[in-house]
Parts: C-alpha cells; sequence; structure tokens
C-alpha cells in the first residue's frame, strides 16, 4: 500500500485493511458512495430546506431529489431529468451543493467491490486498479420447512449441537434475518438458552426521551426543558447534538423531526452472543453462518422499474431494472459461494403468507430429520408435546415421537386458572403516585369486579386498543354532568371539554348542543 491511494471498498473490508497495515502511509479508504460524496457530489441540510421550499414538499421526497441529481450531466435531455438539471444549477449558482471532480493525482484500487454501470462511468476518465481476492467457492446445504416456526426451530437446533461440541458461539452468525423471523427467533431462541445481537436498530425518535422531545416541538426551548430529567444519558446528549447542528435554521423542528427519525440508539453488544450481520458485506472467514429466509423476492432482492427516474428516461449510463437484477444476482451468487461453513433454510409458509424458494440454484433443497432421542431444549419439549397430544385427541393424528415425549415429560395438559393471584400492593402505589388524578367509574368497578386482572391492564398499565369514538364521549359527557349536580348545563359540558382537551369537529359540536338544548 503506498502513498497518495485512494482505496474504494465496503466498511467491513475497511476494517479488515486497517489491520494489516503496519507501517503510516499516506492512504484514504472510502466506501463507493463516501467516494462519490468527498470528490463528485454532496449537499447538506440547507441544500434540503430550499428543495422542500421550492417544490413545497416534504423532507424524503425532497431527498429524493437530491439523490438524484448525480445521474444528471449538464446536458439537454428532453424529458423530465431537464428539471433535474435546471435544479442543479440553481442549487450550484446558490452555492448549495458541491460539485467537483476527482483531480486524478492519486492512485485508485477497487478493492473487493463489483463495480455497477454507473460506478464504471463515473470512474471512466480514471486510472483505477480493480483487486478481488481470489476465494475458494463452497457447496452449501439447503434445508427446506413447512413453516418459519419449524425453520427457526431447526436453526436453534443446530446451533446449540455445534456449542455442545465445543464451537465458540461468537464463531456462529446469523444472516438475512427479515422482519417476519425477528418475533419468532427471540421466542424460540430463548427456549434454548441462545443469545442473539438485536436485529433492529431503534430510532432516538421511537424512544420515551424522543417522543417526549418531539412533543413539544417547534418550541425548542420546551422541548429541550421537556426531557431534563433525562440529562448525562446518551440518548440525550445525542438529541442536543442534533439540536446544536441544526440551531441556524428557523425551520429547526422540520429538520429534528427527521434527523431523530433516522437517528438510533446505540444496541449493546455482549460476549457470548450470536451477531446479526449483512451476508453482502461482511468479511467471513471460518464461521459457521446460518442464512434464513432463503425465499423468492428476499434472495436474491428483485428490483422493479420503480426509482425517481424511471427506465424509460435512464441515459444509457445508468443501471436500468434489468441491469440491476443482474448485479443482485451476480454478487449474491458469488457471495453464498465463498461461505465455508454456510447453512441455507427457507420456509414455504408463515402465519400470513406462503412462499416459494428462492430462484438461484445453488444446490438442491433436502427435508432433514431430527433425531427426537436428542434435545437441547425442555420448554420446546414440552411445547411440542402440547401440540401432538392436540392432533391426537382432535384429528387422531398420533406423532411417532409422542411416546417418547410422554415418557420423559409431564404437562398440566387441558387445565387453566383464571384465578387472580394479586399484585404487589407497594408496586401499584408507586406506579400510580405520579398521575394527577386516579378516578374509579362505574363501569371500571365493574370491570374490576368481572376480571380483576382486566382492570390491571386497563387502568393501571394503560394498555388498550380500544378506540373511542365520539358516542362513548358523549356517554362520559352525560356522566360528568348528572355527578356534578349543577344546574347550568352548558357550564359542566364545556367544562369537561376543556378539561380533557377535547377538539369539537363542526359535527361534534352539532350533537354537543343539540345534548345541551335536550
Amino acid at each position: 500500500m503506498k502513498d497518495n491511494t485512494i482505496v474504494i471498498c465496503n466498511a467491513n473490508y475497511k476494517k479488515q485493511l486497517l489491520k494489516s497495515i503496519n507501517k503510516l502511509v499516506n492512504i484514504k479508504i472510502y466506501s463507493m458512495e463516501d467516494f462519490i460524496k468527498t470528490y463528485y457530489f454532496n449537499y447538506d441540510e440547507k441544500s434540503i430546506l430550499f428543495v422542500m421550499k421550492k417544490y413545497n414538499i416534504d423532507y424524503e421526497i425532497a431527498l429524493e431529489y437530491l439523490d438524484n441529481l448525480i445521474y444528471v450531466e449538464d446536458t439537454k435531455y428532453n424529458n423530465f431529468l431537464d428539471e433535474l438539471v435546471e435544479l442543479k444549477r440553481e442549487l450550484i449558482d446558490n452555492k448549495l451543493l458541491k460539485v467537483g471532480s476527482f483531480n486524478g493525482d492519486k492512485k485508485i484500487i477497487i478493492y473487493n467491490y463489483e463495480l455497477t454501470k454507473f460506478d464504471s462511468h463515473l470512474l471512466k476518465d480514471l486510472d483505477y486498479e480493480i483487486i478481488n481476492n481470489k476465494k475458494d467457492e463452497y457447496e452449501s446445504i439447503i434445508y427446506e420447512f413447512d413453516d418459519i416456526e419449524d425453520e427457526v426451530n431447526f436453526v436453534a437446533y443446530k446451533i446449540s449441537d455445534l456449542i455442545y461440541n465445543n464451537v465458540d458461539i461468537n464463531n456462529i452468525k446469523l444472516t438475512n434475518i427479515t422482519d417476519e423471523y425477528i418475533d419468532i427467533i427471540n421466542k424460540i431462541f430463548s427456549f434454548y438458552n441462545l443469545r442473539i445481537s438485536k436485529c433492529h436498530k431503534t430510532s432516538i425518535a421511537s424512544t420515551i426521551i424522543g417522543k417526549t422531545f418531539l412533543s413539544h416541538l417547534p418550541n425548542l426551548d420546551d422541548a429541550i426543558n421537556s426531557i431534563n430529567e433525562y440529562k448525562d444519558t446518551k440518548t440525550y446528549n445525542k438529541i442536543i447534538d442534533i439540536c446544536n447542528k441544526y440551531i441556524w435554521s428557523d425551520d429547526i423542528s422540520i429538520l429534528l423531526d427527521y434527523a431523530l427519525k433516522h437517528t438510533y440508539i446505540d444496541n449493546p453488544k455482549y460476549t457470548n452472543e450470536i451477531e446479526v450481520v449483512d451476508y453482502k458485506s461482511y468479511d467471513f472467514k471460518d464461521e459457521y453462518v446460518f442464512l434464513l429466509g432463503y425465499n423468492q423476492g428476499i434472495i436474491p432482492k428483485t428490483y422493479k422499474d420503480e426509482d425517481f427516474i424511471k427506465d424509460a428516461l435512464k441515459p444509457s449510463y445508468l443501471d436500468n431494472t434489468l441491469d440491476k437484477n443482474t448485479y443482485e444476482r451476480n454478487i449474491v451468487t458469488k457471495k453464498l459461494k465463498s461461505i465455508k461453513n454456510l447453512v441455507i433454510t427457507y420456509k414455504l409458509k408463515d402465519s400470513f403468507t406462503t412462499y416459494y424458494p428462492s430462484t438461484l440454484e445453488l444446490a438442491k433443497p433436502v427435508r432433514i430429520y431430527i433425531d427426537p432421542k436428542i434435545s437441547y431444549s425442555e420448554i420446546n419439549d414440552k411445547l411440542k408435546l402440547g401440540i401432538k397430544i392436540d392432533n391426537l385427541i382432535k384429528f387422531n393424528e398420533k406423532s411417532d415421537d409422542l411416546d417418547l415425549l410422554l415418557a420423559n415429560y409431564s404437562i398440566p395438559y387441558n387445565t387453566y386458572s383464571n384465578k387472580y393471584t394479586g399484585i404487589n400492593s407497594n408496586k401499584i402505589k408507586e406506579f400510580i403516585k405520579n398521575k394527577e388524578s386516579f378516578n374509579l367509574s362505574y363501569s371500571a368497578i365493574d370491570n374490576y369486579n368481572k376480571c380483576a386482572f382486566k382492570f390491571y391492564i386497563e387502568k393501571i398499565l394503560g394498555l388498550s386498543n380500544y378506540e373511542e369514538k365520539f358516542s362513548v364521549t358523549l356517554g362520559n359527557i352525560y356522566h360528568y354532568v348528572l355527578e356534578s349536580n349543577s344546574a347550568d348545563i352548558r357550564e359542566k359540558v364545556y367544562e369537561y371539554i376543556n378539561k380533557n382537551n377535547i377538539v369539537l369537529t363542526n359535527s361534534n359540536k352539532f350533537f354537543v348542543e343539540k345534548t345541551i338544548s335536550n
């Protein structure tokens, strides 16, 4: 690695390269996206606000306009692209867009990165070298399962088997974990006492502190004061840093709303957990890798003609839908064949959807038999026993391993108690002591008599999916007026409305007035 070298690669290869350099050299390592931003094209929040106001559009759509400006050149297209060209010129004239060029005095190395058609177009006048590490190709095993729970159960079983055979849990990886897997994995892996790293990111906007802050905007002082109790926390400090970044803007609430939705809290990392990784960018060595959801439309990802610039308008140097799908198939195939210890699984259905296997033909799918005499989860076995007894009683279907499970486990089958077991009174008092009021209505007391736990869920925890309609609000108004014993009905009606911050539509106001007059 010589001085004045630029390396373009993904983030994981960047870490690998930095570890391998054993002397001080003047090099820079970029992802392709960062290389483009640094040398060719970049914008900031001022650019975004300019586009939002120019077209009267929201933040996300303004981003789409700006992100697509890199694809147009200073020429005449005779279609919608001319509007992008004009916008690009206007932003440059107002010093709201950084458009530069690479001066070519540095050597460029493209390291283990597949260029798209547009990447090649962008680099066409530059002197660059492509270096791809030659990787061995391996055969993978693909397992088919009827449903998603069987698939996840198998993966948990196989991981437990690896750990039993002295494989370090930190050397086991999960990949391709899409949303429909997260809850099921968390549930089933807990049966096996397996901990996995968090599969999804949590935005600041979705946290209590973030919601509290955003609810007090656009008044920034009120918003900051509303979260003072969280001072010295990492999330609080992140919010303050973001505020300082955008303090120059009169439209700061718009910027803060988007920034908090796209800034994420740090997920805790633990030792002895199974890491969830991105199979495309992770640099696998000898890890044991389980790739779930090898289903059509998921692997490889299928692109449609839905880009901001449609295929019919794309110049020849841009990747059209066919190009993108071909590129995707090639890089996915190449990557999966390079993983040494790879187990691939897919399901044919989950609770809501039917699936088909991936169209990539890496290997012929097989069905797997798991020896029921070998078990790594007592909880899972007992749940299976309950299901198998159900099938025997309801459908006269006797599973081959029912007798084995009955011989080893006893479960309280077909028994249930709804007896209220009580709740710690000190915890209840602690929970409700900061509430402004805690009033019991006749219906609340009736709920308590019918089911104490229902009362606890709804009245104490405030958990309910019930959406109150205005007819119920009218009923509450009746209750309030009758309980007050006041002769001034109008005063009491509007006292209740103001006290509960009820916003009346014209329709609702009509019924309120009709109630008062009657």
